[in-house]
């Protein structure tokens, strides 16, 4: 695996490992597990890119690969829907490490080929089949490939489960996706160069600013193929492998900070400013209770550190607002003013000193648990950024 992925792993497992008490449990059990999978995806980057096939029913999957293989390795059928488990086209040499990523996706249909030694290709079941588990097959399967060639149909390309449940939340994902218009052998010559345009179009709305899509006849009623050269060409020689492969892990791990962050409270830093509102909180205090003491300056007191702890608590998060209220509550914030009151001299400073071992410290110790997280987290987001700087497909 590519050594600043390995580093840019690290540090979002390390932000996890901090994200305790910070963010949600069942959460941070999520982002371990997706962590777990980035790190046993090793033999999966680098030299093989692992392109699935995804497509609505009857949009020509199985032609595709059959045109690209050279030979019929998977299935044609007229009875929809037709391809009901995946199929592996794999390189016969160093192939090693999507074998261990075929394992763990249970995708036990595989044959070897020698045409494209660093391409491997996953014929994926129908995404828009009447066999409700066939969709949720192919939604386990999209977050594990590296690049996705969906294929779509002039019959069916504007078809609504499509681009509204597969397509459109998937946009943000667009360096990893390439179209096909197959069975353009089907439409007029004329009418070819439109309905690409109207497939264009709706892929930009879905979010797709730079959509690439290829029109080709995988299988027409006759004649040679069309168009399938320029598809194997672009995964062959134009895909950036190392790009494709390490954007995919860049991704993975922005979600996985994103979400953490923003449970947190903490994609915009981890800072609120605790010192400074601590300290003129507990020096207004304390000089209040020595200088006017009584029942007024000890209410005074108490709302003035409950209110800072109410402050605070919205402002780090669900989960440890949550944990701030019920370590200091009212009673405690109560019983530590009452004590100081009650053993305090008449020095400010005395008594300051009395609320920072009270309260200042106890709190200091979450607060700053929240900042080391923040940190972490920010130092995760930089390093995404830059890693996806250098790996543009612009540079």
């Amino acid at each position: 695996m590519n050594r600043a992925i390995l580093e840019l792993i690290d540090t979002v497992e390390l932000a996890v490992t901090r994200s305790t008490g910070n963010a949600p449990q069942e959460e941070i059990v999520e982002a371990q597990a997706r962590v777990d999978g980035l790190r046993g995806r090793k033999g999966h980057f680098g030299e093989i890119l692992v392109v699935a096939l995804a497509g609505g029913t009857g949009s020509g999957k199985s032609s595709f690969l059959n045109a690209v293989a050279g030979e019929d390795v998977a299935g044609v059928s007229i009875l929809r829907p037709h391809t009901q488990t995946p199929l592996a086209w794999i390189p016969r040499e160093r192939s090693e490490g999507v074998e261990r990523l075929l394992d763990d996706l249970g995708i036990s249909q595989r044959v070897l080929q020698d045409d494209l030694p660093h391409i491997a290709l996953l014929d994926m079941p129908d995404i828009d089949s009447i066999a409700d588990w066939h969709r949720q097959m192919v939604e386990d399967l999209l977050p594990h490939v590296d690049a996705v060639l969906w294929i779509m149909d002039p019959e069916k390309y504007h078809d609504e489960v499509i681009h509204e449940h597969f397509l459109s939340p998937l946009s943000a994902f667009e360096d990893q996706f390439l179209f096909v218009l197959n069975k353009i052998d089907q439409l007029p010559a004329a009418d070819v160069d439109v309905v690409r345009s109207d497939l264009i179009a709706a892929l930009r709305h879905d979010g797709f600013k730079r959509p690439v899509l290829f029109p080709l006849a995988a299988n027409p009623d006759s004649g040679p193929t069309v168009g399938i050269d320029r598809v194997v060409t672009h995964l062959a020689e134009e895909v950036d492998i190392k790009r494709v492969a390490i954007g995919k892990a860049i991704n993975d791990v922005a979600a996985i900070l994103h979400q953490l962050g923003e449970s947190a409270a903490a994609l915009t830093g981890g800072g609120v400013d605790f010192e400074a509102r601590w300290a003129k909180a507990r020096d207004a205090s304390a000089q209040e209770l020595v200088t006017s003491p009584g029942p007024a300056a000890r209410e005074d007191a108490i709302r003035r550190l409950e209110d800072l702890v109410a402050a605070l608590a919205t402002e780090v998060g669900t989960t440890l607002g949550s944990e701030l209220r019920e370590r200091f509550p009212s009673q405690r914030i109560e019983r530590a003013v009452d004590t100081k009151l009650a053993t305090a001299g008449t020095s400010a400073d005395d008594l300051g000193a009395r609320l920072e071992a009270a309260l200042g410290e106890p709190l200091r110790r979450l607060i700053w648990r929240r900042a080391l997280f923040a940190a972490t987290l920010a130092s995760g987001v930089v390093a995404t950024y830059q890693l996806r700087h250098r790996y543009s497909p612009e540079r």
